[in-house]
């Protein structure tokens, strides 16, 4: 979505949420040289505007979808390569300002469970695989970030990205995994995140 300005919600409940089980079992392999293969699985929350992004509600509620990329099976063998990007994440990207307020409920922005669980990654012969998932929550805002909620407040990366999954490597072949479960606010100008309580 990439507008110049998003904006969501006045009154009532404010929910946005990715779905689950983006590339759910796939299979990327590539053999030979110069072979490539690769996979790109989102189920996550991706919000860029030029302008300002605002969520206002009685309750806000910002989710991504969990298990992208499970038990997908990654092989590049031969000199090729073989990528699997997996994302539970959200992330938003603003070139003003980024507000949220929830009047009289939760605001909880979490990203999605267990990106790239069980993922096998095998290499060999000279083959090159590679696996990033991301079940963190990144915002980055060029101005100001403001936060509030007159109930709890939750800013959260999930668990179990990359649980369980193997990364395999033989005969000269390499094989690499980026696992990120964290939380990144970067704002141009001021940060506040605050929770009344009812």
């Amino acid at each position: 979505i990439r507008p110049n300005r998003i904006v969501v919600g006045k009154r009532g409940e404010v929910y946005v949420s990715g779905s689950d089980n983006a590339g759910y079992g796939a299979g990327v392999h590539a053999s030979g040289s110069g072979a490539k293969a690769s996979l790109y699985a989102s189920g996550g929350v991706r919000l860029t505007a030029a302008g300002n992004v605002s969520f206002a509600g009685s309750g806000v509620d910002v989710y991504g979808g969990a298990y992208a990329g499970e038990s997908v099976s990654v092989l590049a063998a031969s000199g090729a390569a073989a990528r699997e990007t997996a994302l539970a994440d959200v992330t938003i990207k603003t070139g003003g300002n980024f507000v949220v307020f929830a009047g009289n409920n939760t605001l909880d922005i979490s990203a999605g469970s267990a990106a790239g669980y069980n993922a096998g990654l095998t290499a060999a012969a000279g083959g090159a695989v590679s696996l990033t998932a991301d079940a963190g929550v990144h915002v980055t805002a060029s101005s100001a970030i403001n936060l509030k909620a007159n109930g709890s407040l939750y800013i959260e990366g999930y668990e179990e990205a990359g649980y369980d999954a193997g990364v395999h490597a033989s005969a000269s072949g390499s094989a690499a995994m980026t696992v990120l479960g964290n939380v990144t606010m970067t704002a141009g100008g001021a940060f506040s995140a605050v929770a009344t309580g009812n």
